[in-house]
This record gives structure tokens, sequence and C-alpha cells, in this order.
């Protein structure tokens, strides 16, 4: 079988548009063969004309209460009881993740901050690990050159244990920056980031290897949710007991206001990845925009839960695909029969996916480390976000 027959079986929706109800199942048993037949090719691009670009909502905001008053706390409280900050960031949007607030917030202090990059599991590839350190390299080099006060990078996994959750060199380096005068003197780590990055999660992965010895079992003390401004209040939990060390566990604070093309584009990686509530963000058009990315990006693992497997850059026909999928697991035939797709339901379904990394591992903020690309961590804040008044 020819790779052309192939991609002709992928994307000619007309051919398979037309068949009806009846043969269905026989349908999709033969789209199924064809594409593992194809697979067992050497895969290459489809003759699919994907679009170049993506027109993103002008404006997006999400900035409740309760981070406008962590700002407020941050600023008059907890930076000055604090001698180390841990700014968390999604591994997947390095650069879109960074708070530029923030940032200017952090400028004004002289203490060692630490940019620590987690859910890195859901970004690199372990398959390839000369490409994974390099990617990585790059990274670090990057958000060392242009963030304030920036000691070092770590790249972690949260949810793992062992070596490869990589935080044992995160603790050996909040170890050495805290003060040493005074044995019993408490010390106090400020852990900061946007919604959903893993802070709680870091915290009590910290806590388990600190106190393993101590307290023999492992003990959630931050509480951790899967949606985003989970943790609403300033929070305290002890992750040594001699020395004394307290971390400070913050709400997510988000950019007020995201303006412009550029900016745009970053608040919809975010809403991708969780970290911006979908009453903001409609499910639709961030799926659509993942869509638009992993056809970019030539990934294409989206077919595996859509019915027919077909390569497509319309997502309401992606959609309608992930409603039939859905519906052909269902055991109640009344569902499976239903004539009129659920396409919300399937676009929540869709993102759920990405997230928990069952498309695979994915960085989305790939082209900043192209050349032609200006990293939102070098651009004015003027520029790009506007602050209320």
């Amino acid at each position: 079988m020819t790779q052309s027959r192939a991609w002709a079986g992928l994307s000619g929706s007309a051919r398979w548009c037309s068949s009806t109800n009846d043969d269905e199942e026989s349908m999709e048993h033969d789209m199924e063969h064809e594409i593992d037949e194809y697979d067992q090719d050497n895969r290459g691009q489809p003759s699919y004309i994907f679009r170049t670009h993506f027109n993103c909502p002008q404006t997006m905001s999400w900035f409740p209460g309760h981070m406008k008053k962590a700002i407020r706390e941050l600023e008059d409280r907890r930076l000055k009881q604090s001698h180390v900050i841990v700014e968390l960031r999604d591994a997947r949007i390095p650069f879109s993740s960074a708070n530029k607030d923030l940032d200017f917030i952090l400028k004004g202090t002289n203490k060692p901050r630490m940019i620590v990059l987690n859910k890195c599991d859901l970004a690199f590839n372990t398959e390839n690990p000369k490409e994974t350190k390099r990617l990585k390299r790059q990274i670090s080099d990057m958000i060392r050159s242009s963030n304030t006060n920036c000691t070092n990078v770590f790249f972690t996994q949260a949810t793992s244990d062992g070596s490869e959750s990589g935080l044992d060199p995160l603790i050996k380096e909040i170890a050495q920056a805290l003060p040493t005068k005074f044995k019993m003197t408490p010390r106090v780590v400020l852990v900061v980031g946007i919604p959903n990055c893993g802070k709680s999660s870091i915290i009590n992965a910290i806590r388990k290897i600190s106190f393993k010895d101590v307290l023999g079992k492992s003990t959630k003390v931050a509480g951790v949710g899967a949606t985003p401004a989970f943790t609403r209040e300033f929070a305290v939990f002890p992750i040594s007991q001699i020395p004394p060390i307290y971390v400070f566990d913050s709400p997510g604070i988000m950019i007020p206001r995201f303006v412009g093309d550029r900016a745009s584009e970053s608040a919809l990686r975010l809403a991708l990845c969780g970290a911006i509530r979908e009453e903001v963000a409609d499910p639709e058009v961030v799926s659509d925009y993942m869509l638009y990315l992993m056809n970019k990006m030539g990934r294409f693992e989206y077919t595996n839960i859509t019915r027919p497997h077909r390569v497509s850059d319309d997502i309401n026909e992606v959609l309608v695909g992930v409603d039939r999928f859905l519906k052909g697991r269902q055991r109640k035939p009344k569902y499976r029969d239903a004539s009129e797709p659920n396409v919300h339901n399937s676009a929540r379904f869709l993102l759920r996916k990405f997230r928990n990394g069952d498309l695979g591992p994915m960085l989305l903020d790939e082209d900043f480390l192209s050349s032609d690309t200006k990293p939102l961590s070098n651009v004015k804040k003027s520029s790009l976000f506007q602050d209320d008044e």
C-alpha cells in the first residue's frame, strides 16, 4: 500500500461522509485497517493543507479578587518574611507561564530566586534524550538571561518518586541558599507562580522527602486540585524541623489582562494547559487552538479518539468524531443512537486528554527558542499587558 493512498484515506472526507449509518462500522474497520497498514511504512507529512495562522481572541482577562489580594499580601508581608523564592511554571509553556507582573514585583528584592519548570513529563519526549537535553539547556539559558535574581532553573515531575522527580537538586540548592547563622532561627521559602502549575504538589513532594525519616509515611499537607485557583489564600507548611524551615504556599496569580496577538496566544496556551478556568476560555475555542498547534507540529495523536480516525483541520469535524468515539463506548443504545452531537462535552474530553498527557508530551513554547521569536520575558510590561487602574 502506498503512502499517497493512505493519506487519501485519512483526508478524503467526501468519500467517508457519503457512507450510510448501516455500513458505518464497516467503514471504521476499514479506516483502522488502512491506518495500521500505513503506520508500518515510514510516516511522512500528509497532503492535507493546514492553517498557518490562528485568529486569537484579542482580549482575555481572568483576575478574580483573591488574586489581587494575594499580590498585595505578597508585596506587603510575604516577600519581607521570606529568604528564598521558588517560582513555578508549566514545563510545556516555560515562557507563556511567566507572570511579568510577578517578575516586576520580585525585581525589588535581592533574594535568591529559583525557577522550577514542573510537569516536565508532559513536555519532553523521554525516548529522545539527546533532543530533550538540548531543549532543556536552551530553555534554561534563555530563562536565566532574562529573569531577575534567577540563580538556577530546575525541571521537575512532582507526581513521580525517586530521581525521576528532579526534586533532590532543588532541595539541595534551597538548603544552600537559606541563611545558616543561627541554627534554630526559622527559615522561610516562598513558592509562587500561575494557577495549576503544581505549587502544592511540589510542596507535598518536598515535605515527603524531607520528613521521610521523621514521619515514617507520606502525608499531604497542601491541598491539591485539578482546577485553577484551588488555593485561594496563603498557607504555611513545615518542611524541616532542624533547622526549622517553612514554606509559604501562595495562590496562583494570573496576569490581569492579555492584550495583543502574542499575549493572546500565550493566554490560549495557558488555558490549554489548564491554568485559566473554562468559564473564561471557551473549551471549543481552546480545543480548536490545540488542533491548530498539533497539526502545525505534525502531531496527529488526536485521531486515536475520533471516529473515523482522520486527520482534519476543522474543529467541528474533529469534535463530532470525538462525540462518535464517546458514544461508541456507551453500553446503552439510546446514547449511541443520539443524533445531536455534544461538541461542548467533546471539547472538554479532548482537552482533558491533552492535559493528562494521553496525546503525548508536547513542548508548546518551542517557537520561543527560534531566533525570530521574541520571548515575553524580554518585552516591556506596558507593551503587552494593561493592568487595572
